[in-house]
């Protein structure tokens, strides 16, 4: 009896097997070939994804990147007197003050210390290639902000982002270190599916976080349009309340000398004199150490000088203010910004440094 009851078991277990979901499997399996053959197509994805992520609102710098790197790009007339440099030139030099004075057109292209005189030399080669030589350029630079190191623009990753900027906005497949990016790791077919979404039906996902209210600041829209409406200068709105002696450690490191003396080369191919011109330094700064690390980070912007014809230095004395004219270390305030730029704009007019 045992026997049959276990044999009548067996065949009820056998009737009950589902059968194997080739169906799905199949799937399973093309779904796995198709994203394995997209990972060799060439899929161009929308550049702004770099420096406006889709998950959260904009950081300050990065709008500004977004918004220097969308003028490099953009199409138009190069100015008689282009500004270039770091976030002092970005908010210490008026374009529409300079104008005034030399009676030119004056543009600032000026962004962040944090991609490097490399990643400056990259937005500068994009915008005389979308625009044209200008007839002067002027170079703007904290002093403070010429020690970072390689490694330091290295970790800030700023400069990288600036490449990839670029080539993605020529088309161009992202190399394989971006896709090592949190904001890069989706499948192949995401990544086509998006790049056929923006072409096809102009798909964009992000209005919310370029309306949201970034303190001071205001929103990436508000910055924005702030930023096209004043020529590119853009006001520091925080304050620096420091008045205590304070050190500065001013040496360039042997990278940065390098990334200089690379701009440098560039702009003598193209054949358009430079300036370099130092943003002032607070009062509470002019120790006898900063002044000596001072004198040695002179020395050598005037050794990087002297290789270069079309390059010289603006202001050979580094100029000291009142910690009033200063909303940061590098950033000086509205006022004393709109001094500095008439002062840089006389001297470019009284010494004949653009051709009438």
């Amino acid at each position: 009896m045992s026997s049959s009851i276990f044999s009548s078991d067996s065949a009820t277990r056998g009737a009950q097997r589902k059968p194997v979901p080739h169906g799905l499997l199949l799937a399973i399996v093309a779904v796995a070939v198709i994203e394995a053959a997209l990972c060799f197509v060439d899929i161009p994805f929308d550049a702004s994804r770099i420096f406006l992520p889709r998950d959260r609102p904009p950081t300050v710098v990065e709008t500004i990147m977004e918004t220097k790197l969308q003028a490099a790009n953009s199409i138009g007339n190069a100015p008689d007197v282009l500004l270039l440099g770091d976030s002092s030139g970005l908010m210490g030099l008026d374009p529409r003050v300079m104008s005034g004075r030399v009676g030119k057109d004056v543009f600032n292209l000026c962004s962040i210390s944090l991609i490097g005189a490399d990643g400056q030399r990259a937005i500068l080669e994009r915008y005389i290639r979308t625009h044209g030589r200008p007839s002067v350029i002027v170079y703007h630079y904290a002093p403070h902000d010429l020690r970072y190191t390689a490694d330091d623009l290295a970790n800030w990753k700023f400069r990288q982002s600036v490449y990839l900027w670029l080539a993605a906005s020529d088309g161009q497949a992202v190399e394989a270190e971006s896709y090592r990016r949190d904001e890069f790791r989706v499948l192949p077919s995401q990544r086509f599916r998006d790049a056929v979404q923006r072409r096809l039906f102009f798909v964009f996902d992000r209005p919310q976080n370029l309306n949201t209210p970034r303190g001071r600041f205001g929103s990436h829209h508000e910055m924005v349009e702030q930023v096209l409406n004043q020529d590119g200068f853009m006001q520091e709105v925080n304050e620096d309340e420091t008045d205590e002696p304070r050190d500065l450690n001013l040496a360039m490191p042997e990278s940065q000398e390098a990334a200089l003396d690379a701009l440098l080369d560039y702009v003598d191919r193209i054949g358009v004199p430079i300036f370099l011109v130092s943003n002032p330094l607070p009062a509470y700064a002019k120790t006898d150490a900063t002044l000596e690390s001072l004198r040695r980070q002179q020395q050598q912007l005037q050794q990087i000088m002297a290789r270069h014809e079309q390059a010289a230095i603006l202001l050979p004395e580094q100029r000291f203010l009142p910690r009033e004219s200063f909303a940061t270390l590098n950033h000086l305030r509205p006022s004393a910004a709109a001094q500095n730029s008439k002062e840089i704009a006389d001297l470019i007019k009284g010494g004949g440094l653009i051709h009438e």
